[in-house]
């Protein structure tokens, strides 16, 4: 039902590997949409990219079955948005990865392409990990970007963590049978695991990070109640996977700072929670107050990404 939680491990593979259990394969299940549709999007991959603004009929395919959809690019801010921010000075941003270019392009970092890079998580020993639309890449310390291939070849990777010497891969949903599932796949010496598995019919992981306590920390949005929870999975026992809090509708991206405090981002409501001492409370920004403000009270326009360096709560709002 909508409320039911059965999980158990997904068995999957990595190039090189012998994979440790099996799924039966039923194709690539990712949506292609089309690359040759006019108007304000085309196709990317698996995605739609907006150009122009404007409305029209995309079609594409998954698997064997046509698919449309109406799409319609708007522009991102509606109306006058207050701005007042301060830049620290000699701050540098420079291209690190791709060209202009959107291919899966492997080699040395000053020509290999990318396609859209959505999860980046940094190992211990320098090696960058990126999931890019549905695919694992990783970029070695010597500047060199490689592709990472699982068996089934169906499953696609949606965020990468790092943390206790493994790689941590959040798979996309993929059909099994009559249902359809999602899945934690662990990378450690060289092998991979399925350790987690769900039913995504009507849960979807928000996101997930590493925390001090060596336990993965996930929002877990639960379409069938209506609810969003905090919850924690041990990866040495995947058992233990438990709700910590339940978090307001629309939280979808979190952090946890050096001594396990939680932070929280609704994006939508332009509001940063903070999850500390059992408790959970109001952190930064007001609920529908969206602008970009910063200072002593500020104001976020869309919170949507949430990162702790060095003592730093990094925050990526909408492009700033």
């Amino acid at each position: 039902g909508a409320t039911g939680r059965r999980r158990q491990s997904a068995g999957c593979g990595v190039e090189g590997a012998r994979p440790t259990g099996g799924v039966a394969s039923v194709g690539k299940r990712r949506l292609r949409w089309g690359a040759d549709q006019a108007g304000g999007a085309r196709g990317g991959g698996s995605r739609g990219v907006g150009l122009n603004r404007g409305s029209g009929v995309r079609g594409g395919q998954c698997r064997n079955r046509r698919v449309s959809r109406e799409v319609a690019v708007v522009e991102p801010m509606g109306g006058m948005v207050e701005i007042v921010q301060r830049y620290r000075p000699g701050a540098q941003v420079w291209a690190y990865a791709g060209t202009t270019e959107r291919e899966h392009v492997d080699g040395p970092l000053e020509t290999a392409e990318l396609v859209s890079p959505e999860s980046m998580a940094l190992a211990e020993d320098g090696t960058v990990y990126i999931t890019d639309a549905g695919v694992l890449r990783r970029i070695t310390p010597g500047g060199q970007v490689e592709r990472i291939t699982f068996e089934p070849s169906y499953l696609a990777c949606s965020r990468v963590v790092c943390g206790g010497g493994a790689v941590y891969i959040l798979t996309d949903p993929w059909q099994e049978d009559s249902g359809y599932y999602y899945g934690i796949i662990r990378l450690e010496d060289g092998g991979a695991e399925g350790i987690f598995r769900a039913e995504a019919a009507y849960t979807a992981i928000e996101d997930m990070v590493m925390g001090v306590d060596g336990k993965l920390w996930m929002l877990e949005r639960n379409e069938g109640v209506g609810q969003t929870w905090l919850v924690t999975l041990d990866p040495r026992n995947p058992e233990r996977f438990e709700v910590v809090e339940t978090v307001p509708d629309g939280c979808t991206a979190l952090c946890l700072d050096d001594d396990g405090r939680v932070y929280i981002a609704q994006p939508e409501a332009g509001v940063i929670h903070l999850y500390a001492d059992g408790a959970l409370a109001y952190f930064a920004g007001t609920e529908g107050q969206r602008a970009f403000v910063d200072g002593p009270a500020p104001l976020f326009y869309l919170p949507q990404r949430l990162v702790w360096h060095e003592g730093w709560l990094y925050v990526w709002d909408f492009n700033t």
